[in-house]
């Protein structure tokens, strides 16, 4: 059995994202805000659900939250990138890990984790001990060959505003890549992605399916906002990945209690 524990989007410096109970911002101590302890609280309560130390841990794009461009850097409790990598790796640490646990890291949206052409995930990954694969210490596409099965992981990944129709973005991803794949041995039989808060799952009976995973950071601020109420809410947690020898691929979503976001409604009696 190989175990994946699978763990995307922290986004570690945004205010509105899981971070340490003893941040360092610029050289002072932030405190954390009443969401960030609830998410804290869910990151630990996910490490207990992952129990045994896992072969394989894949960080699957943003780590941190940069200065986020998109969001005008405006929700960032420290503007230092390393005091954003150095409170992920406590995050990071918190992991069981074993001697022979390896770690993988993707890339994920430039406006995040780009800077000026540096990827940040290459210094993540010397930072925290990750492998080297394709030269390099991340790349936007990881694939493993375990026990006979082709699993990708990506950060990005395509997606509608429909809610409803959100996933079917995995599958039109799927079938492009599988009428240009030049054998069935050479077919994703996983497809793992991130980027879009939010689980979703498609599949074509036992041959494919395709996953987008939960994340760290709450559907709150200006980006988010002000689109409207309608915003879907994000899904908490953490994804653990089960590769047996006769390679039946099992997933399961690691989903902690109590963090999810209550609505803000203003009562006038």
């Amino acid at each position: 059995m190989v175990k994946i524990v699978v763990i995307n989007d922290i986004h570690v410096g945004n205010i509105h994202s899981v971070c340490s109970d003893k941040p360092i911002a610029e050289g002072k101590r932030y405190v954390p805000n009443k969401s960030q302890k609830t998410l804290l609280k869910g990151w630990k309560e996910c490490i207990k659900m992952v129990g045994n130390a896992p072969d394989i841990i894949i960080i699957n794009g943003e780590p941190i939250d940069g200065n986020n461009k998109k969001g005008f850097s405006k929700e960032l409790w420290s503007q230092e990138t390393v005091d954003q990598v150095r409170d992920f790796k406590k995050l990071f640490d918190m992991i069981p890990q074993k001697k022979d646990t390896k770690t993988y890291l993707t890339r994920g949206s430039a406006y995040h984790v780009d800077i000026e052409g540096t990827p940040i995930e290459e210094f993540v990954g010397d930072y925290i001990g990750a492998e080297t694969y394709n030269n390099l210490k991340s790349n936007y596409h990881l694939q493993f060959r375990i026990h006979g099965k082709l699993i990708s992981f990506a950060h990005e990944t395509g997606y509608s505003k429909n809610y409803p129709a959100r996933g079917n973005k995995l599958a039109a991803e799927w079938t492009t890549h599988a009428a240009t794949a030049k054998s069935d041995n050479d077919k994703w039989n996983l497809s793992v992605r991130a980027h879009i808060h939010q689980i979703n799952t498609r599949s074509f009976g036992p041959k494919w399916q395709g996953i987008t995973c939960p994340c760290w950071k709450y559907s709150l601020g200006d980006y988010f906002e002000r689109h409207g109420p309608s915003t879907t809410p994000s899904d908490i947690g953490m994804t653990l990945i089960d590769v047996p020898r006769d390679g039946n691929i099992t997933y399961e979503f690691l989903i902690p209690k109590g963090v999810e976001l209550k609505n803000k409604v203003i009562n006038h009696e």
